[in-house]
């Protein structure tokens, strides 16, 4: 009998919506049917992934450039303080190197803020020079007590807080994304953070500075002349990859030939797979569906709201949904 008076009453649900009065997707108007109660129409303005970039192979190839560029800069570093610490290299050729690259960098992003109207005077630039001269003089002075500022601590906790602090700075650097995990600036101090613990192991007071200042190259100017180099010519993502990566390899080649086979398997890993695979998985990307709600004052209809749910079901699951 309950079976029979429920199946009466959808019926009757039925029959109201088909003849007496067709049921509508509003909120003003009272309508006989239950509150859970939908019509066929309720979806028929719902819009799936309105906002869905397909993303190509060589799109997505460019983008994990970016991330290479950033990984290979750390690992060089990482590269110049092992020769440094071993004795490989003198501090006077790291220090004639770094100075070089600065120059040249920073003439370099003069030029591209020249052409992206960015150039303000004359009187900036000389502002600018002067500070960074000015924090050269602070380097060099505080160069002894950057010596022994771990002194006490042991080299295991030294090395493993630098590594940290070098993963957060890859983690958290600005790739070119406007998200809200990206910190430039907690970047840029866990850089400096892992090069002062790295430089209290080293001799010299001026080995000491000349580490000092190429982190301040690699982890504050770099990023700033990368950034903008890449967003006036898009098409130098990959060949500045690509220098970059055999610098890497012929630099640490020397010192283990199995860092540097996996240095460039890390390389082929983020460059070509992981854009293939992010490729192939945007078909099963999670849909977006959107759709719209109407109230209305008096007789003039408004629209007032706009509803996004996020699914996690895929298309097919979608379609059993909605089915």
């Amino acid at each position: 009998m309950v079976v029979k008076r429920r199946k009466n009453a959808c019926n009757g649900i039925l029959t109201n919506v088909t003849k007496e009065n067709k049921w509508k997707r509003v909120l003003y108007l009272k309508q006989p049917f239950p509150d859970n109660y939908s019509g066929p129409q309720f979806i028929n303005s719902l819009r799936k992934n309105v906002n869905l970039k397909k993303v190509t192979f060589t799109e997505a190839v460019l983008g994990s450039c970016y991330v290479m560029h950033h990984i290979s800069s750390v690992i060089l570093f990482v590269i110049i303080f092992t020769y440094s610490y071993m004795g490989m290299i003198a501090w006077e050729s790291v220090f004639a190197i770094t100075l070089l690259t600065f120059f040249i960098g920073y003439l370099l992003y003069l030029k591209l803020l020249n052409e992206t109207d960015d150039l303000k005077s004359s009187g900036y630039n000389f502002i600018s020079l002067k500070t960074i001269i000015l924090y050269a003089g602070y380097a060099y002075g505080f160069s002894p007590v950057c010596q022994t500022l771990t002194a006490t601590v042991s080299t295991d906790s030294t090395v493993a807080t630098s590594v940290f602090m070098f993963l957060v700075n890859i983690i958290f650097c600005n790739y070119g994304c406007d998200v809200v995990m990206v910190s430039s600036a907690l970047s840029m101090n866990a850089g400096i953070f892992g090069t002062v613990c790295l430089v209290s192991r080293l001799s010299s007071r001026n080995e000491v500075f000349t580490l000092l200042t190429c982190s301040v190259v690699i982890f504050v100017v770099w990023p700033l002349l990368r950034g903008k180099l890449l967003e006036i010519y898009p098409t130098t993502n990959v060949p500045l990859a690509m220098c970059l990566a055999i610098c890497v390899t012929a630099s640490m080649y020397p010192l283990s030939r199995v860092m540097t086979l996996l240095y460039v398997a890390l390389h082929i890993f983020i460059t070509l797979i992981c854009s293939a695979l992010f490729v192939v998985m945007q078909s099963m990307k999670s849909v977006t569906l959107m759709f719209q709600l109407c109230m209305a004052h008096g007789k003039k209809h408004h629209l007032i709201k706009t509803i996004a749910f996020q699914g996690v079901a895929n298309y097919m699951s979608f379609n059993e949904i909605t089915a």
